[in-house]
């Protein structure tokens, strides 16, 4: 038994912390691309709405289609296809088509949130196992060299836990900013894609 728990004091810490590092780094471009792309989305959705039926109603698409050039509005922008369908197209199927692209695009990188709010804890759990095998194993020593080993280990375990859960926390309250955000842009852009059919 003693030999085979030896077996962990050739892992080294840095084999449990570079998953979580990774993990780390990964969330924090999703979150910066995420924000920035929410930022734009709802920042003059309603307003660039408003102009959008406005010019539907005065100017025709021609017009509508100008104001939908020039949002920044990813609902506005998937409502204009609605009048660029090419021929032999049925429009509801082509127009669901373009919805369901944009609703990957609106949730985009959630399943990745949630795998490393899953996956990281996961990882800390790794590190406190080895860890504390390799306590044990200094426990089957002795001499000063020993108790040694056993803070390091125990130090370890420890360490690769809250670094777990420090990624992990902020990565679930994030996927679930997530849902909520693109819950609100989907329903959003059904809501006005129904409100377009019945315009047209």
């Amino acid at each position: 038994m003693g030999s085979l728990l030896s077996i962990f004091d050739f892992i080294p810490a840095w084999v449990t912390f570079l998953p979580i590092a990774v993990c780390s780094i990964i969330l924090l471009a999703v979150v910066i691309e995420r924000l920035i792309f929410f930022r734009i989305a709802l920042s003059s959705m309603t307003s660039d709405l408003d102009k959008f039926f406005s010019a539907l109603s005065t100017g025709g698409r021609e017009k509508a289609l100008g104001v939908a050039v020039q949002s920044g509005s990813i609902i506005v922008k998937s409502l204009s296809v609605f009048f660029q369908i090419p021929e032999g197209h049925d429009p509801a199927v082509y127009f669901q088509f373009v919805a369901e692209k944009t609703q990957r695009k609106i949730e985009r990188y959630i399943a990745v949130v949630s795998t490393i709010a899953t996956i990281s804890p996961m990882f800390g759990l790794l590190g406190t196992i080895t860890g504390m095998m390799k306590s044990f194993g200094a426990l089957s020593k002795s001499g000063a060299s020993s108790q040694e080993l056993l803070a390091a280990g125990i130090a370890e375990a420890l360490l690769t836990t809250a670094f777990g859960l420090i990624v992990a926390i902020p990565a679930l309250i994030f996927h679930n900013y997530l849902i909520s955000k693109s819950s609100a842009l989907v329903k959003e852009l059904e809501i006005n894609a129904n409100r377009l059919m019945q315009n047209e």
